[in-house]
């Protein structure tokens, strides 16, 4: 990263690399009481581990420190890139373990490593596997990690083995072809986002790392900023805030303002920000959306429909000055109410009422009802409009010719709207002119335009 601005802030070194540096190791956010479970779990525990992470959470720099202070009786085995087919995955193994000559077949290969293991074994040493971008593995190689699982003595196993990677991990580890791995896990670790109060002191961490001796060179407005723009993952704080340094240097600014901060950003891709929910589908917010939809208009139609059943019938309101003009009437004589008695006993008023309330009852239910389907009717029609229409951008977005340019790694061309470099796991697939050193392999795709020769 930039170092331009070091002697302007009165810094050693720079505080803000993207490269995993153990000296800058942030203890906080629960990264070191991970880091002291997995030094206890690689030093008497046995089986398959994994470490899962979203990309640019500090899982490669975790891994390093783990193996840096594992005790003397543990031997690490650490594969960075793991895109080897299932044969290379054991000549690589083997390599770190001191094996130069190994045999062709798969199965002359495996007694080979397991003679090492069980002669590192009689000697009291316990192998760690380590496999960092686990997630990045062809399905057949983990099967292949997985037989060397079986290796064991009468009483303990040969070799463990530890997969970190981001959430494709559990994806990939869930598939049928996968449960023998899957059932072998035993133990699953997952590295959180920072918090927003663990973003400012992860941040003044790696500043008095790099020397700064004083008060705090983000403002409280600028730090909220880069809490929100980095959605707490270190990779993003560290370029967030490099080039808000830079900026703030370039302006003969002694600390950093909200500003710099949005000017950082917008240097950046245009995805670069929180990253959406992992695992949830794309549709799944416009579901949301339609329920919480469908839903009010359907009480707005219930709300409507009973204001309208409680208001009088206007046949009751009619009927009422009739019942008032008889009660108000003169009572007529005995003899002639003897003489008019069969003619009015059977016209009670109320009787003649109970039908109408019924009726309108009626009427009323049927109407809640179908104010209901309508409500959920429109509701889930909006969804599915907004949805389809956000599939059908994408699309044509993906097969467009426009987007030759692969918009994650820059290199690639797109397959079926995907990048070949990440989704082939690994970078055989790029061109002969960019194997090697690849930036958007090492540092997450965010680089494309350092991605240098072959080596």
């Amino acid at each position: 990263m930039s170092s331009l601005y070091l002697s302007h802030f009165g810094l050693q070194k720079p505080p803000f690399q993207i490269t995993p540096d153990l000296d800058f190791f942030f203890a906080g956010g629960r990264r070191g009481d991970m880091l002291t479970a997995l030094l206890h779990v690689a030093a008497h525990e046995e089986g398959i581990i994994t470490v899962v992470a979203e990309v640019g959470s500090g899982k490669t720099l975790l891994a390093r420190l783990m193996i840096s202070r594992l005790p003397a009786p543990v031997c690490a085995v650490y594969l960075a890139n793991p895109s080897f087919s299932r044969d290379e995955i054991l000549g690589a193994i083997a390599r770190d373990l001191g094996i130069s000559v190994l045999p062709t077949a798969t199965e002359a290969r495996l007694a080979a490593l397991q003679q090492e293991l069980l002669r590192r074994h009689a000697a009291g040493q316990r192998v760690l596997l380590v496999i960092d971008e686990a997630h990045a593995m062809p399905a057949e190689s983990l099967e292949e990690v997985r037989l060397l699982s079986n290796l064991e003595t009468g009483q303990h196993k040969l070799v463990n083995i530890m997969l970190f990677g981001q959430p494709e991990l559990d994806v990939l580890l869930s598939e049928q072809r996968l449960r023998q791995v899957r059932d072998r896990v035993v133990h699953r670790f997952k590295l959180e986002p920072l918090s927003a109060q663990d973003v400012g002191a992860y941040v003044d961490h790696r500043l008095r790392a790099a020397g700064w001796q004083g008060g705090a060179l983000f403002s409280a407005a600028a730090m909220a900023l880069l809490i929100k723009t980095s959605g707490g993952r270190a990779r993003r704080i560290n370029v967030l805030a490099d080039k808000a340094l830079l900026a703030a240097y370039a302006q003969g600014l002694s600390s950093v303002s909200p500003r710099q901060v949005k000017d950082a950003a917008s240097e950046l891709p245009e995805d670069f920000g929180p990253s959406p929910r992992a695992g949830l589908p794309v549709w799944l917010p416009w579901g949301v959306g339609s329920l919480v939809l469908a839903v009010c208009l359907a009480a707005l139609a219930v709300w409507v429909l009973e204001r309208q059943r409680l208001q009088p019938a206007p046949v009751l309101a009619h009927s009422a000055p009739v019942a008032i003009a008889a009660a108000q009437a003169p009572a007529p004589a005995p003899v002639a109410l003897a003489a008019a008695a069969p003619v009015s006993a059977p016209l009670p008023s109320e009787p003649a009422s109970a039908p109408l309330h019924s009726h309108s009852h009626s009427h009323s239910s049927i109407g809640i009802g179908i104010g209901i389907g309508i409500g959920i009717g429109i509701g889930i029609g909006i969804g599915i409009g907004i949805g389809i229409g956000i599939g059908a951008s994408r699309a044509a977005t993906a097969s467009s010719p426009a987007t030759a340019a692969c918009r994650v790694c820059g290199v690639c061309a797109h397959v079926g709207g995907r990048c070949t470099v990440r989704r082939d796991r690994g970078i055989a697939t790029l061109p002969a002119t960019h194997r090697g050193l690849c930036a958007p392999r090492r540092f997450g795709w965010l680089y494309p335009a350092n991605c240098g020769p072959a080596a």
